[in-house]
């Protein structure tokens, strides 16, 4: 669970935000940048403190939920006291379904969707046990790898969708939420209900890559309110410079 969500960050920011600023700049919107980057980064300090004490206990883990529900109660309050486009942000996924669609034919689509999600979510995990018994490689290696790109999909057909649309702030902001959500909800809910220990390997590499990447995300997303397409690059070649150490390690 921790080398997936480690993972996931990883992939979300250097893969995905990468992919689609490569394909075209994204724009970010400034206020949204300074209320959920600045979340993000706290999450992501909050988790790296965590991983280096090898274990992640089930008080921490309700301690992020409950973090997780105050920001998405005062982002909720915030956007609907101001309305803007940075909105867009936290309705990415829901724009994204075809807009002639009746709402009822949407809640059915949403509901499919969440069954093949989940559904293909377990053979993937099922599956990535598989490759890493026969493989001989370690679990985490695969949940940082397999499993992460495997779970980052959605964002990545999000992005790639809005950023096509003009929406790139739609992307980025969708980026941001997946990231905080990944720390906050997925870690902190997986903690709660089972005490998680932190695997070596992870707390030696993955959390300082993904903390640089959290880091490189807003500090490049400030410089010009964007994200180039050669910044886009450079993420790309970044993240296959870590799954060539990840290989190289194993």
């Amino acid at each position: 669970a921790v080398g997936n969500v480690v993972g996931s960050n990883i992939g979300n920011v250097l893969l995905i935000l990468g992919l689609a600023a490569f394909l075209v700049p994204i724009t970010v919107d400034a206020r949204a940048l300074s209320r959920d980057g600045t979340v993000l980064m706290a999450a992501t300090v909050a988790c790296l403190a965590v991983v280096l004490t090898g274990h992640v206990g089930r008080w921490t883990g309700l301690t992020f939920v409950a973090a997780l529900a105050v920001y998405v109660v005062a982002t909720i309050v915030i956007e609907r006291r101001r309305e803007s486009r940075a909105a867009a942000v936290y309705e990415a996924e829901t724009d994204l379904v075809a807009e002639t669609a009746a709402g009822w034919r949407a809640a059915v689509l949403a509901l499919a969707g969440l069954i093949v999600l989940i559904v293909g979510a377990r053979f993937l995990v099922t599956g990535a046990i598989g490759v890493s018994e026969r493989a001989g490689l370690s679990e985490a290696l695969i949940g940082l790898t397999i499993v992460a790109i495997g779970t980052s999909l959605p964002e990545l057909v999000t992005s790639v969708i809005a950023v096509r649309r003009g929406q790139g702030d739609v992307a980025f902001g969708n980026i941001i939420g997946s990231n905080i959500f990944n720390i906050l909800g997925i870690l902190g809910v997986t903690a709660a209900v089972r005490p998680l220990t932190v695997p070596d390997e992870i707390a030696r590499l993955d959390i300082w890559v993904m903390t640089a990447a959290a880091l490189a995300l807003v500090l490049l997303a400030r410089s010009g309110w964007r994200v180039s397409r050669s910044e886009g690059g450079a993420m790309l070649a970044a993240y296959a410079l870590y799954l060539g150490v990840l290989i190289a390690l194993a």
